[in-house]
């Protein structure tokens, strides 16, 4: 199309060449023949370029309503674009509002957790010294048992030998009661 235009102008340039402007009016010539080529291969030439200026407007037709369908594509694409930019700055505010509910409600737990941690602490330090106290009862308590059986053995003992004693002077005294009765018969 753009070498079908230079054509054409070269072709006027070249017709315009020709004709020499006279001050006089031009005399009425008859035309040669190089003229009569000349203005034949504009005509053809003309002829040659409205036929290709009229597929060139077609398809200058065709390419403008591919562009238009383009661009109102493109204008489709954008809208749904923009809605889905629009939507999905939504989301992200709410995504950002539900990220600091979740951190106020995680620093509640935070907190609530330190606190059973201080009191589980608390707890176990109870009952260690609880335990402490249970182990420091029952040795104690086992020290008082073993004093006790120490005891008892010792008692149980002096009883035996207390009871031996015992029997010692009740022979003695029975000895002693029969040998005065013997006297006394």
């Amino acid at each position: 199309m753009a070498t079908l235009a230079r054509e054409r102008q070269q072709a006027e340039q070249l017709l315009h060449r020709r004709v020499v402007p006279a001050t006089d009016p031009p005399e009425f010539t008859e035309p040669d023949a190089s003229m009569l080529t000349t203005n034949a291969a504009i005509a053809a030439l003309d002829r040659k370029m409205s036929a290709v200026l009229g597929t060139a407007e077609h398809m200058q037709n065709a390419q403008l309503d591919y562009f238009q369908h383009a661009l109102e594509q493109a204008e489709r694409e954008l809208t749904l674009l923009r809605s889905l930019a629009t939507t999905a700055a939504a989301e992200s505010a709410a995504a950002r509002t539900s990220a600091e509910q979740y951190r106020i409600e995680c620093e509640a737990l935070r907190e609530k957790n330190d606190q059973l941690t201080q009191i589980i602490d608390k707890m176990v330090q109870s009952g260690d010294e609880m335990r402490k106290f249970s182990l420091m009862s029952i040795d104690d308590a086992r020290g008082e048992v073993r004093t006790w059986k120490e005891r008892c053995a010792n008692l149980e003992l002096q009883q035996a030998r207390d009871a031996q004693t015992l029997d010692t002077m009740r022979r003695a005294n029975l000895a002693a009661a029969l040998a005065v009765a013997k006297e006394h018969t």
